[in-house]
């Protein structure tokens, strides 16, 4: 099958995302296609040839469940609302059905197939996004609206405390809190001896080791370890 020449056309209000198996450019108001290409939207009107008035160019709100599509069945016009749509859309195996049974064996036009096989997909799942993944206002009711908040009474269920920059101290404990915020440590804290025993191994596995040949490793006043295993000596 031989293809006509592209010539420029001019997309009007009906026009959606895709228009004759190409995703459309927000950024232009014409699409490059050859006679064929664009039989099938010509028809539907979301394209005139460029030159010819269009009208002005609405953009539509988002879609609803309750939105009805008109499409040919048996020969007739039949609508049927997106919800509808959408759950035969969902069903198992149906997308892979649809692609092979419009791929089929017809090469010459696979490349353009392909396209629509693309935005079928696409429309699929922007359907299923707008539609079966929506929340129910009663679901949105409880949340905590972006912004100020002036209705927020508790916090449940954090994982992670609240950092400083937060408002928090980046802890869960009274001590670990304490030592985040750089105040004094109070001896009759819960976990108290547990977290100076830390500190103390910590300090003492900093220490330099001195196995007694040559110069004590630190100067007067400063404290090493005699041997691997020896207790801190403050140095002479």
């Amino acid at each position: 099958m031989t293809m006509g020449t592209k010539q420029l056309y001019r997309f009007t209000a009906k026009a959606g995302p895709w228009v004759a198996g190409y995703r459309r450019d927000p950024t232009s108001s014409t699409i490059s296609l050859t006679p064929e290409e664009a039989e099938l939207d010509l028809l539907a009107g979301t394209i005139v040839p460029d030159g010819a008035p269009t009208g002005p160019i609405v953009t539509p709100g988002a879609v609803a469940a309750t939105d009805r599509v008109t499409a040919i069945r048996g020969a007739r016009d039949y609508d049927f609302t997106v919800g509808e749509l959408a759950d035969y859309l969902a069903q198992d195996g149906l997308l892979d059905a649809l692609r092979g049974a419009v791929l089929g064996d017809v090469a010459p036009d696979r490349d353009t197939l392909a396209k629509l096989s693309a935005a079928l997909d696409a429309t699929a799942v922007l359907l299923r996004a707008a539609i079966q993944t929506r929340a129910s206002e009663t679901a949105l009711a409880g949340k905590a609206a972006a912004g100020d908040n002036a209705d927020i009474t508790s916090l449940s269920g954090l994982t992670t405390a609240l950092s400083l920059a937060q408002g928090g101290t980046g802890a869960t404990t009274a001590l670990d809190a304490r030592a985040a915020l750089g105040l004094p440590l109070d001896p009759t804290d819960v976990g108290f001896a547990a977290f100076m025993g830390k500190v103390w191994d910590a300090w003492v596995s900093s220490l330099p080791v001195w196995s007694g040949d040559g110069p004590v490793p630190v100067a007067a006043g400063r404290y090493y370890r005699q041997g691997a295993g020896g207790p801190p000596v403050q140095a002479q």
